[in-house]
């Protein structure tokens, strides 16, 4: 039963931790390149994007199930944020 409040709660929190790191990454390189490095960042983002949802979709999701699959995915965001944190 607890899963009902707790699924939303962990894609609320995996939004929230990967719409942090995309603005915070593209202005630490804006500063130091040129205009062009946006564009590039950008389509980088959407391309892993589509990758990572087919990985989850048709790899992960079947292995591991939808429990694990989230904790997963949520768990290499939170390290993602902590990694570029740290870095600062």
């Amino acid at each position: 039963m607890y899963m009902i409040f707790l699924l939303p709660l962990l894609l609320f929190l995996s939004g929230l931790i990967d719409g942090y790191l995309f603005p915070y990454i593209l202005n630490r390189f804006k500063q130091r390149a040129e205009s062009s490095l946006a564009g590039r960042l950008y389509a980088a983002d959407v391309l892993g994007s589509c990758l990572g949802s087919y990985l989850f979709s048709a790899i992960i999701l079947p292995i591991w199930g939808i429990k694990i699959s989230i904790f997963f995915i949520g768990l290499v965001g939170l390290v993602m944020l902590v990694g570029e944190l740290m870095r600062r």
